[in-house]
């Protein structure tokens, strides 16, 4: 009754991958505009950047291309590698050799089915959310929740990890939210961004998109 959200599931984590912006190093581009340089169908802000989207905020790998950005000890990675299986680890340990996709943000949710969010965690506040999961047998679930808004207020990372857990989440993690999020699905927004200067989501530095041409 607080927030309204949008779960889209891809049963094809072969189709998942994590495009960079067409002008990086420039204002970046939001996620819809992603996935159409990728022929993508669906899409999702992913890293975090700083002021203009000009700075990754941690590392990425793009079609295993390593692009380095300003790093954060306490952040966590999220890896799609050649197995098409996703998983999460320390920002600060090696990259697997065979990641395809990686990105990396904070916090994250569930670990082998388990929640990493806890009673006092820094992340209860309530905003707009964006998280990227996968179940056991590979489906990839992205998740967007609507905030700051009378309609949706947004949501908690505990409320993120509820409604992944119910649809079978083993690893899952927060991507970018706040004024960021969004989720583009077939040509078009499907919720409200959190802000009237960005009602599209603001520019991003890079987006997990699904169903493109990776």
């Amino acid at each position: 009754s607080t927030y309204r959200g949008v779960l889209v599931i891809g049963k094809d984590p072969s189709r998942l991958m994590c495009a960079n912006s067409k002008y990086m190093g420039s204002i970046g581009q939001r996620a819809g505009e992603i996935a159409q340089n990728n022929n993508g169908l669906v899409a999702i802000t992913a890293s975090g950047f700083e002021e203009r989207a000009d700075t990754l905020v941690g590392w990425a790998v793009y079609d295993g291309v390593l692009q380095e950005g300003k790093q954060a000890p306490w952040h966590k990675r999220a890896e799609l590698r050649s197995d098409c299986r996703l998983y999460i680890t320390d920002a600060l340990t090696p990259l697997a050799e065979d990641t395809r996709y990686a990105m990396e943000f904070s916090p994250a949710l569930l670990i082998d089915g388990q929640s990493q969010i806890t009673d006092d965690s820094d992340f209860s506040a309530i905003h707009p959310r964006v998280c990227l999961g996968q179940d056991e047998s590979g489906r990839v679930l992205m998740l967007a929740i609507q905030g700051r808004s009378l309609e949706s207020i947004g949501a908690t990372a505990s409320d993120c990890v509820s409604i992944l857990s119910r649809y079978g989440c083993r690893q899952a993690m927060s991507m970018d939210g706040g004024n960021s999020a969004m989720l583009y699905y077939r040509g078009q927004y499907l919720l409200e961004g959190a802000s009237s200067a960005f009602p599209l989501g603001r520019e991003t530095v890079n987006a997990w998109v699904y169903g493109g041409t990776n």
